[in-house]
């Protein structure tokens, strides 16, 4: 019998396990392999001690450590322009292990308002739980709170979901210093190709990778980046909670990246127009868009996001939970669907979907959020005013 047939047969095991252990460390792929394994091989006691010592560094276990994940995390370290980072398996748990390693019972944190339910509603946990104090306050009272002090951590989504206010991260930055405390940002809405928040002073930054930075919808996932410090303690608690993005998911995020920048353009392209359209519409109350003059804090977007806004767009309906219902079911483009940072666009009602057990709600009920995708602008915009003349079509609402 011929050797390789031996092998194939696994008739020699030994042979066969040194053959594809060699393989993997010498076919030189252009791009990373998919490293699905739970366990990571020594090559001696020796190794295998200084890997769990920390003295040296070889991954041990997939909870603990993974190419893939580490990989990730370091390509958005790059892109943020932080240190390190590090990939978890969903944004909440990003968040959840961020808080958790920077605080301790008895701490007190500051958060912009407003922020994802998931992640008000993690807020309220630490505070029952746990009796870690959160103040959940709008950019004005935000600002004071920072001024008088006594905060261990300073939390900010910008912008905020779902009404995209905008805080001044530098600001923030500045005054969260003065007094001794981190500075956290999520920038999931506006992704490293519009805003970097360590350039404007920021300690932290976590995203949802599931959104803009993969982009495709097809996998669940977060990211953390800072100091190679921070990152490290952050590690720690990861391998406590095993809370690291798993290899699969991690190698897709890190391809959807590739693609970012492009992506990126056309989400903002088409939002902006979007926003123009729905601006221009007599049954829409406001819109929510930093791209746009008439919004509040368009200002401080202008001052701190680049290349454009990003693919979110709010907007209030004048009308009932009837228009509401009538608008959504109208659609036929936009899917109605949570999440956001799709190819595809999708439209929510957040305070009957992601922020109805939320304690920080504080929109209009007829808030309408809308992850504006790839497709033709046109057709989006014909979608929406088709959904929004069938909303109204009995409402007896003058000019609809």
């Amino acid at each position: 019998m011929h050797e390789d047939t031996k092998i194939v047969r696994g008739l020699d095991e030994e042979r066969f396990h040194k053959t594809d252990a060699q393989t993997n460390k010498s076919i030189n792929a252009h791009r990373l392999p998919i490293y699905q394994t739970s366990t990571f091989i020594f090559d001696s006691l020796e190794e295998a001690y200084g890997a769990f010592t920390g003295e040296e560094h070889h991954h041990i276990y997939t909870r603990v450590s993974n190419p893939n994940a580490l990989y990730l995390g370091k390509k958005v370290a790059l892109l943020e322009g932080a240190e390190a980072g590090v990939a978890f398996n969903s944004g909440m748990a990003a968040i959840a292990t961020t808080l958790l390693t920077l605080l301790k019972p008895g701490d007190r944190m500051v958060s912009s308002k407003p922020v994802y339910g998931g992640t008000g509603e993690l807020f309220a946990y630490l505070q029952e739980h746990l009796g870690i104090r959160v103040d959940v306050l709008g950019p004005e009272e935000f600002y004071d709170a920072l001024k008088a002090g006594g905060y261990r951590v300073a939390y900010v989504e910008t912008p905020g979901n779902p009404t995209l206010t905008v805080y001044d991260i530098e600001l923030v930055s500045n005054l969260a210093h003065e007094n001794g405390a981190v500075v956290v940002v999520d920038n999931t809405f506006a992704t490293p190709f519009h805003q970097k928040p360590i350039r404007w002073g920021a300690d932290i930054v976590l995203h949802s990778t599931t959104k803009y930075l993969n982009g495709h919808g097809d996998t669940i996932g977060g990211v953390v980046v800072g100091s190679e410090e921070f990152v490290g303690e952050l590690l720690h608690t990861t391998k406590m909670f095993g809370t690291l993005m798993q290899p699969f998911n991690a190698w897709l995020t890190a391809r959807g990246i590739r693609t970012l920048a492009v992506r990126m353009r056309k989400h903002s392209e088409n939002a902006m127009r979007v926003a123009r359209f729905l601006e221009s519409r007599p049954e829409v109350v406001e819109v929510y868009y930093p791209g746009l003059e008439s919004f509040p804090y368009h200002h401080i977007a202008k001052k701190q996001m680049e290349k454009g806004y990003s693919g979110m767009v709010s907007f209030v309906l004048d009308g009932t939970r009837e228009n509401l219902k009538r608008f959504i079911t109208s659609l036929r483009i936009f899917h109605f669907a949570v999440s956001l940072g799709d190819t595809d666009s999708l439209a929510t009602s957040p305070a009957l979907t992601t922020h109805a057990l939320s304690p920080t709600t504080d929109f209009p009920a007829n808030l309408v959020r809308l992850s504006v995708g790839l497709e033709d602008a046109e057709d989006l915009i014909a979608d929406l005013e088709s959904a929004l003349k069938r909303a109204f079509s009995t409402s007896g609402v003058a000019g609809r």
